[in-house]
């Protein structure tokens, strides 16, 4: 693998759409955790998708040049990634959902360059739809909705916001804090995220948000960089049996 290809193939957006065969994903991901230029890369393309989501799809899509250097990628991506689409899918409700699939990042074979590293990347926004919830009860209101409207269209630190400002209003409302703490998560706001998904957990054991919160929890130690802890917690969240423990336990064969 090398950057040449990455740029030839578009095999950055094809990886962040989860379209890429899974020896290529392999290869690029040993390529992405070694090579500071493609990493960088990946982070200044997924931060760009959100905007783009919003952007109407242009008459001709156009692949970017082979031959654009990596060094000025960040300028780059802005230009030739606005004329790229990616599908927009459906949200499907959270209490229809079938059992979860490891996502492909996190079922690609452990290898010595990628095992113990964890990227924002690999962070997939857990489904959301109007109303729906996995205890079958409904929304907190309109500024819930709201929120919830900027977090289906990636917003992640605005819907973070909204949705902190429902939590205060509904302190123990755990759709709002759960939702909150991932949006915290994908914005990059560790700190934060751990703060809200504890206070879900803390709730109630029975919360049908528990496991999710917990695994995505895990995810937010592992990125802040506490091993142990993100470990522990991806255990408890195996011991539970539920729709995540496939996802946990690969998970916590990296680390």
């Amino acid at each position: 693998m090398t950057c040449h290809r990455v740029a030839a193939e578009s095999l950055i957006e094809r990886y962040l759409q989860g379209t890429l065969d899974p020896a290529v994903r392999g290869d690029f991901e040993d390529h992405y955790f070694e090579c500071e230029a493609c990493f960088a890369g990946l982070q200044t393309v997924q931060a760009i998708r959100p905007v783009l989501a919003t952007m109407p799809r242009p008459a001709i899509a156009k692949r970017p040049s082979p031959l654009i250097p990596w060094i000025g990628l960040a300028a780059a991506a802005a230009v030739t990634m606005v004329v790229l689409s990616w599908p927009k899918p459906t949200p499907t409700p959270v209490a229809a959902l079938p059992p979860v699939v490891a996502p492909a990042a996190l079922g690609a074979p452990v290898t010595a360059g990628r095992r113990g590293k964890f990227l924002l990347a690999e962070i997939q926004p857990a489904p959301y739809a109007p109303a729906i919830f996995r205890d079958g009860a409904g929304g907190a209101g309109p500024d819930f909705d709201a929120a919830m409207r900027l977090y289906q269209d990636h917003h992640w630190k605005d819907a973070a916001q909204a949705l902190e400002t429902v939590a205060r209003t509904l302190p123990n409302n755990a759709a709002a804090l759960h939702f909150a703490g991932i949006s915290h998560l994908l914005a990059s706001q560790t700190e934060a995220a751990l703060a809200s998904l504890d206070r879900v957990i803390a709730i109630d054991s029975q919360s049908p948000f528990e496991e999710e919160a917990r695994f995505y929890r895990a995810q937010a130690l592992l990125l802040g960089g506490h091993r142990a802890e993100g470990r522990q917690e991806l255990e408890r969240v195996i011991q539970r049996r539920g729709d995540y423990e496939a996802l946990a336990r690969s998970l916590l064969n990296r680390f």
